[in-house]
């Protein structure tokens, strides 16, 4: 470790900030976690993280094949149910992972005939809707109703097409 430390502050200025790929670059060299030395780093106020995150690769994947338009307000909803915004809690990771998994069929069958969520009507949503049973049906219905519902509160869309869609009655194993 001190080997690391040594060889990425001997050039250091000041307040320059040593960036996290730096950091991994040269803790490969010596066969050490970088972990530690950024967390060191950031303690003396000098690290900077400057690699992408992991649910930002995850999304960049997912969002292949859409239509530019959807994908681009696609990423605007997952990231703001991820990170949340001005007047929102982000949720957690696992439920933007999940909502998107559950959209992504949708988008990918709109981007064939549209380019912007702005096209998509309700007859678009419940046909798409029509195909599926159960417990998919009722993710579909929730994140479809959490994209529609953010996008009109951002004033990307005018009019939410997936309002008052019923879930569809949940069906339960057990016995009475």
């Amino acid at each position: 470790m001190q080997r690391v430390l040594v060889t990425l502050l001997a050039g250091h200025r000041g307040s320059e900030a040593i960036t996290a790929s730096d950091v991994h670059a040269v803790a490969r060299r010596h066969s050490i976690s970088s972990h530690a030395a950024i967390e060191i780093l950031a303690a003396m106020g000098i690290a900077a993280e400057d690699r992408p995150g992991l649910f930002t690769g995850w999304l960049d994947a997912r969002l292949t094949g859409l239509a530019d338009g959807l994908a681009r307000e696609a990423r605007r909803w997952a990231v703001a149910l991820h990170d949340g915004g001005p007047r929102t809690r982000p949720r957690s990771p696992h439920t933007a992972r999940a909502y998107l998994r559950a959209a992504r069929p949708a988008l990918l069958a709109w981007s064939a005939h549209y380019d912007h969520l702005r096209e998509v009507t309700r007859d678009d949503v419940l046909t798409y809707l029509a195909d599926l049973h159960g417990h998919e049906r009722r993710q579909a219905v929730t994140a479809l109703r959490s994209l529609f519902t953010w996008a009109k509160k951002t004033g990307v869309i005018f009019r939410n097409p997936a309002t008052r869609i019923k879930l569809g009655k949940s069906t339960q194993s057990g016995s009475r």
